[in-house]
């Protein structure tokens, strides 16, 4: 990687930014966490609903921030164990006050081949995490949205403990699915869609209005757009191929006030 300080296009004090915080970089070791219940990633995207980032974080273990992300959880009062990335969402401000925090950083260059969000998704996978949801990652490019749909297909390299991969966008938790899966935490009335990944999938659901039983799902036809969980348990089976499973909170919640010591509420 070059310099960032060779990089003529910068002003000179973001440039002199970048290079101490290299400096700092070399020193994060990432590869003594092991095996964290939860891990929460907060994506530089559009967070379009704050306090369901904020309840997301404060359930975590460990918090990562992609890039620019971080500066959002600042202002947020989130705490953030770890930021990742190229960096070059941050402003000279922004920059500046993340050399000054205490928070590590794993600086990468911004020729890569990984979004700031896989990098840090590939990180948890690494760790072995049992639990990763991904924030913050609606709006803006539909490319970056797609390809944060498919990065729920990754699997961990080694180990072999249960995974569940998400992504959190408001009330939407989206899951990529394949063998039987519960519906954690739904009630009656929440929507669920499924969305075949392979060309024909054959799904079973239980507990949801319109039943599917060992049946077909075809991904150039929607029929598997909006059912609604109508009994508890709910639950859908893929037994062959694979299945983007969205599920929406759109029964009432009451929301408890937050006593975890991570975010300022």
């Amino acid at each position: 990687m070059n310099d960032p300080a060779d990089h003529p296009g910068k002003p000179r004090c973001e440039r002199e930014a970048q290079v101490r915080c290299e400096s700092r970089l070399s020193e994060v070791d990432v590869d003594t966490i092991q095996q964290p219940e939860h891990v929460v990633i907060l994506a530089n995207g559009l967070w379009e609903d704050c306090e369901q980032i904020r309840r997301s974080a404060c359930a975590a273990d460990i918090v990562v921030a992609a890039d620019g992300a971080w500066a959002k959880a600042r202002r947020l009062g989130i705490d953030v164990d770890l930021v990742v990335g190229d960096l070059d969402s941050l402003d000279e401000a922004g920059l500046e006050q993340l050399i000054a925090s205490t928070v590590p950083v794993k600086r990468f260059s911004v020729d890569k081949d990984r979004t700031d969000t896989e990098i840090a998704v590939d990180l948890a996978l690494e760790w072995n995490a049992r639990w990763i949801t991904v924030c913050g990652v609606g709006g803006g490019r539909i490319d970056h949205a797609l390809a944060h749909v498919f990065l729920l297909g990754k699997r961990p390299v080694t180990g072999s403990r249960e995974m569940r991969l998400e992504l959190a966008i408001g009330r939407e938790t989206v899951i990529w699915v394949e063998g039987e899966i519960d519906l954690e935490g739904a009630l009656p009335g929440d929507r669920v869609s499924l969305i075949p990944v392979d060309h024909c999938v054959r799904v079973s659901t239980w507990g949801l209005r319109f039943p599917l039983s060992d049946e077909l799902l075809v991904r150039t036809a929607a029929r598997g757009i909006s059912n609604v969980v109508c009994t508890l348990p709910a639950r859908v089976r893929i037994s062959e191929g694979a299945a983007i499973m969205i599920h929406e909170a759109t029964a009432d919640r009451t929301q408890a006030d937050c006593s975890c010591g991570r975010c300022d509420d």
